[in-house]
């Protein structure tokens, strides 16, 4: 899934707050989209064993090859290396959930990725008048 909207308006709040308190950290990553690359053989590695990867900001950048974003979300045998280890094969089970103020920009000719994301907008910001207690009141603490 993708988070976009306006800055302030609650993407890192729920990233980095509540979801937390759903899934243990054991079973959490980070990769984000400008790591599902080819070109980074250790990154996706992170992925195995984990329900949920969660990442604060995309890129502004174009992303051109989402092949590994695609095999991740597409239910296929990943190969992953992993550092001074034997490379893994998975297949990914977490959700890879990304935050931005804007949607990927990425390569997407047959519409694949669109399919695979759905799209969750945040489009309140409350820059300046932010709840400092709202954590607290939703969680008890």
């Amino acid at each position: 899934g993708v988070m976009f909207g306006e800055s302030r308006s609650g993407k890192g709040t729920f990233c980095n707050d509540l979801l937390p308190l759903i899934v243990p950290s054991d079973r959490t990553a980070a990769i984000g989209l400008a790591e599902m690359t080819a070109d980074n053989r250790f990154a996706v590695s992170g992925l195995h064993g984990c329900i949920l990867s969660v990442t604060g900001e995309l890129p502004d950048t174009f992303i051109k090859d989402t092949s590994v974003f695609k095999m991740a979300t597409g239910g296929d045998t990943m190969h992953a290396d992993v550092k001074n280890e034997k490379a893994l094969k998975f297949r990914n089970r977490a959700l890879i959930l990304m935050a931005g103020n804007h949607p990927p920009k990425m390569s997407d000719s047959a519409n694949a990725n669109r399919n695979r994301m759905n799209g969750i907008l945040f489009p309140h910001s409350h820059a300046g008048s932010e709840d400092l207690d709202l954590v607290d009141r939703l969680t008890g603490s």
